[in-house]
Parts: C-alpha cells; structure tokens; sequence
C-alpha cells in the first residue's frame, strides 16, 4: 500500500487534509498504525512510527526511525 499507494492513508491531522505526514491502521480490529512522511519530490516514503498492540503487560509497542543523513549525525 505504502509503495502504491500512500495518498490513501489518513492526515495525521484532519484540519490539514493535503498534509505528507499520513497514517494507515492495519491487523486485527485494525489495531496497529504506521505513520508515515511522503516526500513526492523524491518519490519516497519515510516510516515515521510503527505502532502495535502488545499482549506482554504493556499496551502497546512502538518502532520510531531516527533519520541519519549521508555524512551526518542521526536527528
């Protein structure tokens, strides 16, 4: 979906409908999300924020990117 598609997820933000940053939820009762960047000029998608549910005491688990540029130090 990311790959083909990633204008059909959610605006993080319903205020701002034309936003890059976007969500898409998924599993079972369509519990987890993965928020995401679309960067059109350079034809990509950055994952942002992975988010699942977790049976092991906690509510959730969360995967977050740390963006390194070519050279740089990570942000």
């Amino acid at each position: 979906m990311l790959e083909l598609q990633p204008w059909d997820g959610r605006p993080q933000h319903e205020d701002n409908p034309g936003a890059a940053v976007r969500y898409w939820n998924f599993g079972p009762e369509r519990a987890g999300q993965v928020v995401y960047l679309i960067l059109e000029d350079q034809r990509e998608v950055r994952l942002l924020l992975v988010r699942w549910p977790c049976t092991a005491g906690r509510d959730h688990v969360e995967l977050r990117t740390v963006v390194v540029p070519p050279g740089g130090r990570a942000r």
